[in-house]
């Protein structure tokens, strides 16, 4: 999502890896870093298919330069990529 202005949403894929993915946000001349901590759980369907993987949201930590706080509002990630995992809110400023 480099470089996008007036965003209100996102999509990330998320690591099956490791415990935690890293991500860094660049607001105006502001940076923030955020820790997402997760299981990696393997999902099979088919031999088809291959190998997914779900994961449960564990907790999140973050800066606090540009950004505000960080809810978690479902904290199973799977095939629906229409839920709502995070909400960020970023302080306001005035310039």
């Amino acid at each position: 999502i480099n470089q996008q202005v007036n965003t209100d949403s996102f999509s990330l894929p998320v690591s099956f890896g490791q415990e935690v993915d890293e991500l860094y946000f660049h607001t105006n001349s502001l940076r923030d870093t955020v820790w997402v901590s997760k299981t990696n759980e393997p999902h099979f369907e088919s031999v088809d298919c291959g190998l997914n993987y779900f994961h449960t949201l564990r907790g999140v930590r973050y800066t606090r330069n540009a950004i505000d706080s960080i809810v978690i509002k479902n904290k199973e990630v799977n095939y629906d990529v229409s839920k709502q995992h995070f909400y960020i809110y970023f302080k306001e400023y005035r310039f």
